[in-house]
């Protein structure tokens, strides 16, 4: 019951990450750099094509969680509806 409060957590905490870029970049060290300050450091130069996939990959994904969180949401209601329509009412 809890598990749609989890997913949208870690998809704002994710959302939350890219967005907090002063923190991550005065936190990164030589040998682990966050993905915003990744994505920053691409900026500065000619953009790859890999930096495309990247965000590609990134609006996909976000895309399919949104698509497939609307369409449990969905099935969910109609499963409620359909439950109230089987009861008795009590009136």
């Amino acid at each position: 019951e809890i598990m749609p409060g989890v997913i949208s957590g870690a998809l704002m905490a994710f959302t939350m990450s890219l967005d907090d870029f002063v923190i991550s970049y005065f936190v990164y060290g030589p040998t682990f750099i966050t993905l915003p300050v990744e994505i920053y450091n691409y900026t500065k130069k000619p953009l790859h094509p890999k930096i495309y996939a990247l965000f590609t990959l990134l609006f996909i994904g976000i895309m399919l969680v949104m698509v497939l969180m609307n369409l449990l949401q969905a099935r969910d209601e109609r499963r409620t509806r359909a439950a109230r329509r089987a009861s008795p009412t009590d009136s």
